[in-house]
């Protein structure tokens, strides 16, 4: 009940904030210039339209969850509303989780909402919106909660700027970077030293290129198994969970 009570205290927060909506109004008017087809010179626009869409969304999204994520913590400590706080019965504990569930529903509302517009979008089209596209949508949230797991983390020692600046770092470095590390570890010109090396890294940094289903909606492929769905979600929950076991530690230690 604390926890919730933390979290919805965050989401009114943006209500109050214009930033949502100026971004909701830039992704309506992206997706309705999108719906020209002289705009690629192609009849068949709903490919392109799948791959530009979803990924405005996703950037859209990730443009509110980074921000707000970041600012939760940090927020709180500057305006001292962090010392009334705790004198209730409520840990540290309570109020990373609390600030994490607001970040949740701030990113996955917005993202619902901009998803919907892009669902429109498609169907106005024309397409098809089958199993793929719903799971797609279960994808980009598991994405998003990586995403704020880690910049509340960063919160804790970093300011705003440079935690957004950071998180934005990690997520496309080890989005473009995770295949070539995996190529080297193939390799047979590695020792066994830089091999294990290698290996530790690859799988501890977050795999974020498996959120990402834009291939497979644009060409039309089936929708995944579900047994990869239940994996990719179970890595996703273990991992962050990894991240906010240590975002508390680390809170719990800090001077307030």
């Amino acid at each position: 009940m604390k926890i919730l009570t933390i979290a919805l205290f965050s989401f009114k927060e943006l209500v109050r904030k214009k930033d949502f909506y100026v971004l909701f109004l830039l992704l309506a008017g992206l997706l309705v210039f999108l719906f020209s087809e002289s705009f690629f010179g192609v009849s068949d626009i709903i490919r392109y339209l799948k791959d530009i869409g979803l990924s405005a969304v996703l950037f859209l999204s990730i443009a509110i969850a980074l921000p707000f994520s970041s600012r939760q913590l940090p927020a709180e400590i500057e305006s001292k509303t962090i010392y009334p706080l705790l004198s209730k019965p409520v840990s540290r504990a309570d109020v990373v989780i609390g600030k994490y569930a607001g970040s949740l529903l701030i990113s996955f509302g917005a993202f619902t909402l901009f998803y919907a517009v892009f669902l429109l979008a498609i169907i106005m089209k024309g397409g098809h919106i089958g199993v793929l596209f719903m799971q797609a949508y279960l994808f980009s949230l598991l994405l998003l909660a990586v995403l704020c797991a880690f910049s509340l983390l960063f919160s804790i020692f970093l300011t705003i700027s440079a935690n957004i600046t950071i998180t934005l770092f990690l997520y496309i470095l080890t989005y473009w970077f995770s295949a070539q590390i995996k190529s080297l570890l193939l390799s047979e010109d590695l020792n066994k030293i830089s091999g294990a090396l290698l290996n530790g890294v690859y799988y501890l940094i977050p795999h974020f290129e498996f959120y990402d289903l834009r291939v497979r909606l644009v060409h039309g492929w089936e929708a995944l198994p579900a047994w990869i769905v239940s994996s990719i979600a179970l890595y996703t929950v273990i991992y962050i969970a990894a991240i906010l076991f240590l975002a508390v530690r680390i809170f719990k230690k800090k001077n307030l």
